[in-house]
């Protein structure tokens, strides 16, 4: 995976450890409400980055079944795309939950209102863009490794 932008609250956390962080407002609210096993969660995020533009989610959806992914060795590498010589490696415990993947015919989203207007991702959501997949991580852990060169 290469990491090529982080929007963050902290400012303590500019350029951060991939150098490609930038300042900004960032607004979540979450809730989850259930009966027995019928669960439905919501996510919303609003984010406005210092140098411009908006990155605005609101995700409703039916949760599925939890399925629980446990690496057994360091195994997700992620390089910066500002300096590839910069990488970190991933070892995670975590759970995951399908919430769409067009390709299996799963779709538990019940809304979705999702707009991008950051202008350095202008040509990534030019409004031809089609959502594949949405997988969450409702809870994880994870180790960090790096080369020793770093």
């Amino acid at each position: 995976m290469i990491h090529f932008r982080i929007f963050t609250g902290n400012p303590q956390s500019v350029p951060g450890r991939f150098k490609d962080a930038l300042a900004a407002a960032v607004a979540r609210e979450h809730w989850v409400r259930g009966t027995g096993t019928d669960t439905t969660v919501f996510e919303g995020f609003t984010i406005t980055s210092d140098s411009g533009g908006e990155v605005k989610l609101q995700l409703e959806y039916q949760r599925g079944t939890l399925l629980r992914l446990k690496a057994d060795r360091p195994n997700f590498p992620v390089w910066a795309a500002a300096d590839p010589a910069i990488l970190r490696i991933y070892q995670e415990d975590g759970l995951m939950d399908t919430v769409l993947n067009a390709a299996l015919g799963v779709n538990h989203v019940q809304q979705i209102a999702f707009h991008v207007t950051v202008p350095e991702l202008a040509d990534m959501f030019d409004g031809n863009e089609r959502l594949l997949a949405i997988l969450t991580n409702p809870a994880y852990s994870r180790s960090v490794f790096r080369p020793t060169n770093q």
